[in-house]
Formats: C-alpha cells, structure tokens, sequence
C-alpha cells in the first residue's frame, strides 16, 4: 500500500529533476539527433523517432520497453458479468478469450487507460467501469500497462506509444473477426492515458471518441500535433482540463487545447477541495491512500471524479460558459446567460492584484436601476490559511471600476442588453471598497461612486 503512495507522492519531484537535467546539445539545438531510432515488434508493428519528435518542451525521446516488458492486458466488464473486482482478461492474440467472454461485438464498448506510476488495477478504473455499467449497456474494458509505466517519466512517456499499437491491435481484431463497428469505440484516458488513446485511435479510420481526463503536459505541451492528443485522433474528442499549472510548480496538466471541445473546471486551475487543510482531513477522516494520492495531484485527479460525475443525472447543475479560447475567458469575456438563461453563476473568484470581470445573479426582479450599493467583507476562513489577510502582509479592499446590472428577465440576449444598466466613477478609475464599508454607485450619464460611512451588516 504505502510504495505506491510513495510513488504518488514523489512523482512531481522526479519528473521536474528529469526536465530540468536533459542533454544541453539536444536543448540547444532542438531537433539535433544521431539517427532515427526505430522499434519494432512482430506483432504490432514498428516506431520511429525522427528529428520531429524533439523539440524545446520535449527534450528527450527513447525507444520503448519490450512488449513483453509493457505487458498490456485489457481487462472486460459487462452487466451481464460485471467482474468488478475480478480481472477478466481478454487478448487479440487469443481468440478464445474473446469467443468465451461476454462480449458482444454490437453494444458500444468503453476503454479505460491509466497513467503514469497508475497501474489497471488501481480503485479509480474500477469505479469508472463500474459506473459506465450503471450508465449504459456497454462492453467496458480497463487497459493494464502498468508494468510500463514506472518511473522514469521519459521512459513511461515512450511507452504510451506501444500501449496505443495495442489498442490499434486489440480494436482491428474486433474489426476483421466479428465486424465490430469503431464508430462505437471510445477511450477514455487519464494524464499520459489521453495520449495513450490519441496514439490508438489515430490508426484507426472511423475510431468513434475520445475523452481526456486532464491529458498530461509535460512532455507534450508546445509538441506537434502527432506528439499529443488532438482532435484529428477520432471523429470527437472532448477533454476536461483541471491541473493546467506548470510542472515546476507541480501542474501535471495543460491548458493547452487537444480536441473538438476542451472543457475547464474552474478556469483549469487550483480545484475546490484541493487546498492542504482538506487534503489532511481527508487523510485523517476518510481514505489514507486517496488522501495520499491528493497531496501532489488533487486537481489532476479531479479531472476523473468530474467525468464519474457526468455520467448521473444530478440536481446540482453543470454550469459552463462557451468561449472562443482560453485567453478570451480568462480576460473575463466569455460570461452569458444564453438565450435560455441557463448559463449564469452565482459566485467568482476574485485574486489580489488582478483585474477580474464577474458575473453575479439574483432572482429579484427589479425595475428601472437608479443606484447600486455594494458592500464588500473579506472571508477569512479558519481551515484555509490561504485566505488568511492580516497587517501588511495583504490588502483586504476590494476596488471596482464599473458595475453592470443586466437584468435576467429579459432573454434572448439582443433584447436582454438593451436593459442594461452601468454604473462606474466618472473619469473611468477605481473605486476602493474596504472590508466592512459600503459604497454606493449611481448610474448615469456622469457616473459618480459615492462613499458612504462604514456599516456592520450581518452576513
């Protein structure tokens, strides 16, 4: 129990120490190789590593393990036989596996692929088999290639490669002996798993979808587009994006766009839950070994409960805003109802020292806006030292430039603008809001922020 949380744990440290100690001529000089390196395998075929592969972000290439030493298994679930818990093993090169199994060509059939130090065995693709189950009538299958995909990072990220010539393998088989449709497949990856699928479906005309769960960025951010995941690897390919920070600062993720649709739960970055206070409760309170997992990969993990999520109709709402690209969002202007009025958030989170647009709702109907007060009280939270602001360590006002009141009664969204209301200071600076005061803004023409005396209102 506690190697493979020490793998867990020190995973960020040994995949940052291996970027930063990569061959100076190869970092220097970008696509400087000897030759091209080749692997090949009777079965599956061979790989190459050409100049194209190397690149500033992705320094080192080596060829892969063995097949024998990646030793791929793919393990089934069905309803008619869940397995859960039981690994029922079907194999390409062993007809009979398949021919005995409960496997029916004609129902959809889900792949599961883990990544780095992650093996098939591990509780998260179990669970997710377990609730595509619940789901849909499907053929699940949990790919193990966790013999391949110790430690060293460079090593693993070769090794994906193989992984996806097994997929390729293992799905061109259903194809020539029971007519398998692969419209109907779809592979769902976590971290280097996503690339795993990407490497897969590509060789696969038709290869129906698939999903990546926060694909991993080093070694694959700023890369070709044959080197990562991207939207050409299958008819549809949607990913959720929760860990987008830099490895150096431990983000195994990337903001980077890989599919048709990339999906950011709160804005990609730094998930709820994912502070150190409640990483220790939990390790205390619930699960040592999830607890464990969570101290340097909370929000990359995040990615695979959000997608176990999806999956059940919840009374808790999916809010999403649709934007052009990343950039466009986080400057704050991708913030709509929609026509439906389906689309607006109740809260957002607001940094010090940044400039954020925000979109606040109420349900009270209001008429003709003449003034808008905004009292303001900074949330200082026992459990979260974060958000502890004291002395000259931080400033606990908040200061605003303009206020837009949009009321929500009034869709689609040509004739909701024309009710729009702006208050904001006259010569367009900020206003500062202290902790505890009230400030009011009136709206006209010559907007002017009126300050009014400190007030002690109970929240």
């Amino acid at each position: 129990m506690f190697s493979n949380n020490f793998f867990s744990i020190f995973a960020g440290t040994l995949l940052a120490l291996q970027l930063v100690s990569s061959n100076p001529a190869v970092l220097s000089k970008g696509k400087e190789v000897q030759d091209d390196k080749e692997w090949c395998d009777d079965v599956l075929g061979c790989l190459e590593i050409t100049d194209d592969w190397y690149c500033p972000t992705r320094p080192i290439n080596v060829l892969p393990d063995t097949r024998a030493d990646i030793n791929t298994r793919f393990y089934l679930h069905t309803r008619e036989a869940p397995n859960i818990g039981i690994e029922y093993t079907v194999s390409a090169d062993d007809l009979t596996s398949l021919e005995n199994s409960p496997f029916d060509p004609t129902k959809p059939t889900k792949f599961i692929c883990h990544g780095f130090i992650d093996k098939g065995t591990t509780r998260w693709l179990t669970e997710v088999a377990e609730n595509l189950l619940k789901h849909g009538d499907y053929n699940v299958i949990r790919i193990d290639w966790g013999d391949g995909s110790k430690p060293m990072y460079d090593q693993a990220t070769a090794n994906t490669r193989v992984v996806g010539l097994e997929i390729k393998h293992f799905v061109n088989t259903l194809i020539d002996t029971y007519g398998f449709d692969p419209a109907n497949a779809h592979c769902i990856g976590h971290s280097l798993g996503s690339h795993t699928c990407g490497y897969g479906g590509e060789q696969i005309p038709g290869f129906g979808r698939i999903t990546g769960l926060d694909p991993a960025g080093p070694y694959f951010t700023g890369t070709p587009y044959f080197v990562h995941l991207d939207d050409t690897d299958a008819v549809f390919v949607d990913n959720y994006h929760t860990d987008a920070d830099s490895i150096l600062v431990l983000g195994y993720g990337t903001g980077e766009p890989m599919g048709n649709v990339d999906i950011y739960p709160n804005s990609g970055h730094d998930q709820p839950g994912c502070d150190p206070v409640d990483i220790a409760v939990e390790l205390i309170t619930e699960d040592m070994i999830n607890g464990g997992r969570d101290i340097f990969a909370c929000s990359h993990i995040r990615s695979i409960k959000y997608f176990n999520e999806s999956l059940f109709d919840n009374t808790c709402k999916w809010v999403a805003h649709l934007c052009y690209d990343y950039e466009t969002f986080e400057a704050g202007n991708c913030y709509s109802c929609g026509d439906d009025n389906s689309l607006c958030t109740d809260h957002e989170r607001i940094d010090h020292g940044l400039i954020k647009r925000s979109l606040f709702i109420d349900l009270i109907d209001v008429d003709h806006i003449l003034r808008v007060e905004l009292l303001w009280k900074y949330n200082d939270e026992v459990l979260h030292p974060g958000t502890h602001c004291n002395g000259l360590l931080c400033n606990r006002s908040l200061y605003v430039q303009s206020v837009l009141v949009s009321p929500i009664s009034h869709y689609p969204e040509s004739e909701r603008q024309s009710f729009e209301s702006t208050a904001c200071s006259t010569d367009g600076s900020y206003t500062e809001i202290e902790d505890g005061s009230t400030v009011s803004f009136l709206v006209s023409t010559a907007c002017t922020a009126v300050s009014t005396e400190n007030t002690v209102t109970k929240k």
